[in-house]
């Protein structure tokens, strides 16, 4: 399972043992309102590494109170899951790319197939997404990319 946790004023969120900042809190300069900062971890909104504003809070301990279940938080960390399942099924075709592309007929170049996982993984249901990304780094998980190459390169 994923999760979201409160480190001082930082939210990091995580999954087995990889984690990464979702966002910080901040004070508004010349007021006691804070901000919900995201950090564009992907680049969705062509700000790779940024921060974007969010949520406004009327003081740090509202904002630390409530900041881990705004609507805002939850899209983002839906995004970083997405952005992680691909990055880990990335992972797994480099690592086993050798025996994966033994099997097809004709072999494809890494990228090209790489971008064939990608918008596969895109397209996948949000409950298969989710149960995929729960199978990070098991031996489930290697199971399941395999198969989906498989059916890419047969794809052809």
């Amino acid at each position: 399972m994923s999760g979201i946790y409160l480190s001082g004023n930082r939210l990091i969120q995580r999954v087995r043992d990889r984690e990464e900042e979702l966002g910080h809190i901040e004070l508004e300069p010349n007021s006691e309102s804070c901000v919900l900062w995201l950090k564009d971890t992907f680049g969705v909104a062509s700000t790779a590494g940024a921060y974007i504003r969010a949520d406004e809070y009327p003081s740090m301990d509202v904002a630390k109170a409530e900041s881990r279940s705004a609507p805002s938080v939850f899209i983002w960390h839906h995004i970083w899951m997405r952005g992680v399942l691909k990055r880990e099924a990335e992972q797994e075709l480099d690592d086993h790319w050798e025996e994966l592309s033994a099997e097809a007929t004709t072999v494809p170049s890494k990228e090209g197939l790489r971008d064939r996982l990608r918008g596969y993984l895109d397209r996948l249901p949000g409950d298969k997404a989710k149960e995929l990304f729960n199978k990070i780094a098991t031996e489930a998980f290697r199971q399941v990319i395999a198969e989906i190459v498989k059916l890419l390169l047969k794809g052809l």
